[in-house]
């Protein structure tokens, strides 16, 4: 867990399964700029998967920090944002750093 501060308006990146609308107004209620990847598509060539993947990687670097959802602590996401730094951290948890909780 993350010590306690004041975080104003930070911006979240939501690693989890795309359909959680509870956890995003959640996040949004506590006054968090929400990002998460780009809807998922089945790409038709390569340059697709690729821009697909580029979006992925720019949503995940604009945030502040990682919220995880239970079962992605272990996605491509919350892996890359501890390798680069950046707080990775349970949605009870970042509820808590944000006031919400």
């Amino acid at each position: 867990m993350i010590a306690r501060q004041s975080i104003s308006q930070p911006s979240i990146y939501l690693a989890g399964p795309p359909t959680d609308g509870a956890a995003l107004d959640a996040l949004t209620a506590a006054g968090c700029h929400v990002v998460t990847a780009p809807a998922y598509r089945e790409p038709d060539t390569l340059a697709d998967l690729l821009d697909d993947s580029r979006a992925s990687v720019a949503a995940l670097l604009s945030a502040d920090m990682v919220v995880t959802l239970p079962g992605a602590e272990t996605f491509w996401e919350a892996v890359t944002a501890g390798h680069l730094g950046l707080p990775v951290v349970a949605l009870g948890d970042a509820l808590a750093v944000v006031g919400a909780a």
